[in-house]
């Protein structure tokens, strides 16, 4: 039977200063709510403004704030167990990409408890509804509020929980939440859903319908990532660059990544460290660079929407245009070009140029990419 794209999003959005409020149209007084976040927010009083809200207006509220970044598996089968014990009705999840992961796994799992081991294994795929489970970002990044996809670690190798009945039923987007972030935070997140969008419009399965969502992400990101990153206090840049995660997370959901994300899988296999976020960062002016050739008029349309003016460029210099401004772009934010960390031998280089070559996500990738292709790449993106 063919295939055919295919665009399904049931998830209500919610924009704008103060839109956190509405959360208690989805939660009252017959809810459990489990709250997911971690001990960071907790500390920096992010947390205080939701439980403030929901103390007293819904029948019980506990938080559990042991989520660290690229959750671990085993993780996310505590935070069920203790959902389960609780007794909770209800999901809430404030945080960034990690935080949002985990309370999608845990309101999945525990709509097949007890017998969640082997959907939390990835062994077999979600088939009942999830529990329901709100999300407030704290990042403007992942997009994973937008998304039907969750991803975990296992043993420090990444793997996805896919399914619709993942999909959210309200997410939060206020920008409130994310004034002040650090500028480092602030830079590798909305390269993050930069490379979500770049990835999505050029990869194999993008989408017409997907289109203007990307571009418009382009256009956000170029436009407002450097007055945010420049004042962690402006609040228009924090909602445009809101927006943007989440339109990036959208698209990528519906139509895939490709080399950044690849090699952002196998790389953070051998950087512990190394966050999504930033390894997204440092290898999307490499792959666009490489990708460049098979898709320059992909990649001119993304120029111009970055504000490249390419009326009268070739469509060579008009494609690597766009690779130019995401050089230039990365520099003004301070975006590393290379992996920190211990060097690697020779072999070790070429085992990671294999995974990232033979690694699910790459078949999406525009162009086909040899292992000395990868090679190269690796090197570039390498420690000193």
């Amino acid at each position: 039977m063919a295939s055919y794209p295919r665009f399904y999003f049931p998830t209500r959005i919610f924009s704008g200063a103060g839109s956190i409020e509405q959360l208690i149209a989805f939660v009252g007084a017959q809810d459990a709510v489990f709250l997911i976040t971690d001990a960071t927010l907790v500390q920096l009083g992010l947390v205080k403004r939701v439980t403030d809200m929901l103390d007293g207006h819904v029948r019980a509220l506990r938080v559990y704030d042991s989520v660290l970044p690229d959750p671990a598996i085993e993780m996310v089968c505590e935070a069920t167990e203790q959902a389960h014990a609780f007794g909770a009705t209800a999901i809430v999840c404030v945080g960034g990409g990690s935080v949002i992961d985990a309370a999608k796994s845990v309101a999945m799992l525990l709509a097949h408890f007890p017998d969640y081991q082997p959907y939390a294994l990835r062994k077999r795929p979600p088939e009942h509804p999830s529990l329901p489970c709100y999300a407030i970002p704290t990042t403007a990044g992942t997009g994973a509020e937008a998304s039907s996809a969750a991803v975990l670690s296992y043993n420090h190798v990444k793997g996805g929980i896919k399914a619709e009945t993942m999909f959210l039923p309200a997410v939060f987007l206020d920008e409130t939440m994310m004034l002040g972030l650090p500028q480092s935070i602030t830079a590798e997140t909305a390269m993050d859903a930069l490379t979500h969008s770049v990835e999505s419009y050029i990869g194999l399965h993008r989408q017409t319908i997907l289109d203007a969502l990307n571009l418009h992400v382009v256009r956000l990101i170029f436009r407002y990532l450097p007055r945010a990153y420049a004042n962690g206090a402006d609040q228009e840049a924090r909602a445009a660059l809101t927006q943007a995660a989440c339109m990036g997370g959208l698209a990528m959901g519906h139509s895939g990544t490709g080399l950044v994300h690849a090699f952002s899988n196998t790389m953070c296999e051998e950087y512990h460290d190394l966050s999504h976020g930033r390894s997204n960062s440092i290898f999307l002016p490499y792959c666009t660079r490489y990708n460049a050739p098979a898709v320059l008029d992909r990649l001119a349309d993304i120029a111009q929407a970055a504000g490249i003016q390419t009326l009268g460029l070739t469509a060579e210099q008009a494609g690597f245009a766009a690779v130019e401004a995401i050089e230039q772009l990365s520099d003004t934010v301070n975006i590393p070009k290379r992996v920190t960390g211990h060097t690697l031998s020779a072999a070790r280089i070429a085992e990671l140029a294999e995974n990232t070559r033979t690694h699910f996500i790459t078949a999406n990738n525009p162009r086909v990419p040899s292992k000395e292709d990868l090679i190269k790449i690796i090197h570039q993106a390498m420690p000193l």
